[in-house]
């Protein structure tokens, strides 16, 4: 029987041995779990997470210095109708539903 692989001879331990087994693996999980909470994690950036073109447009955006994330603003202006621009007029209060909110 001495001829039998390490996986082989393992496992016909550990099934003899089955208690004394799932000691070492919880033990093991244990330290796994020890060792990676006081190791820490490190985040990675948006321009190291992607990959591709977007790689690229995320490296390019970093090194520009930009540090607010894109945004969008809508405008809704009118010359000749006063009441499209004013916080009580009927069409702002419609834009400010379909657009979250309705500046001066």
């Amino acid at each position: 029987m001495n001829s039998l692989n390490l996986a082989a001879r393992a496992g016909r331990w550990s099934a003899a041995h089955w208690k004394t087994a799932v000691a070492v693996w919880v033990a093991f999980v244990a330290v796994a779990i020890g060792v990676g909470t006081s190791v820490g994690t490190h985040k990675l950036s948006m321009s190291e997470q992607s990959t591709g073109e977007t790689a690229r447009a995320e490296q390019i955006l970093a090194s520009a210095g930009f540090k607010t994330p894109a945004s969008e603003a809508v405008l809704v202006r009118s010359h000749n109708r006063p009441s499209l621009t004013q916080r009580s007029g009927r069409p702002c209060r419609a834009c400010s539903r379909s657009c979250g909110r309705c500046r001066r």
